[in-house]
């Protein structure tokens, strides 16, 4: 978003009556002097500062214009990468856990099966509940989203006075 302010001032002051006298001129002659500023801000310059810039350097014009949809470009591309890393790792960790899952409790059944039946069945219920406890979790606390405040317009003030 581009704001262009000008402001001109252009201001009469009387100088002093020494500095007059010694530049020859009478005491009562005012002087005139004139301020011209120009402010913006934004990626693009104002087309008339826009214009002295290609004068000075040939090309210029069009690079700024290019400039904030490459920056646009880049963002949007940095956000995909960093969306796709995060379904990268959600992948991963689920790989991750239904092999731990899975040797829980195939550890489970080799110690029942080898005679240990009260520590196999140990292990098999906490595995069971650990895996139940992680469902019923995940379902229950979904990563919470900011939620859209919605924007109203102060009332209206009459102006009758």
């Amino acid at each position: 978003m581009n704001e262009l302010e000008t402001e001109k001032k252009i201001e009469t002051k009387q100088e002093n009556s020494s500095i007059q006298k010694r530049q020859g001129l009478p005491s009562s002659s005012p002087s005139i002097t004139g301020q011209l500023t120009s402010l913006y801000s934004g990626p693009i310059p104002p087309p008339d500062h826009l214009m002295m810039y290609e004068k000075m350097v040939p090309g210029i014009a069009k690079r700024f214009l290019e400039e904030p949809h490459l920056e646009a470009e880049h963002r949007r591309n940095l956000e995909k990468k960093m969306v796709e890393a995060k379904i990268e790792l959600g992948k991963r960790g689920q790989i991750i856990a239904c092999i731990l899952a899975s040797a829980c409790v195939i550890g489970s059944f080799a110690a029942i099966f080898s005679g240990h039946n009260i520590w196999g069945l140990g292990a098999l219920l906490l595995s069971i509940g650990g895996l139940i406890s992680v469902f019923i979790y995940s379902k229950n606390h979904k990563p919470s989203r900011p939620e859209k405040i919605e924007k109203t317009d102060p009332p209206m003030q009459d102006s009758k006075t």
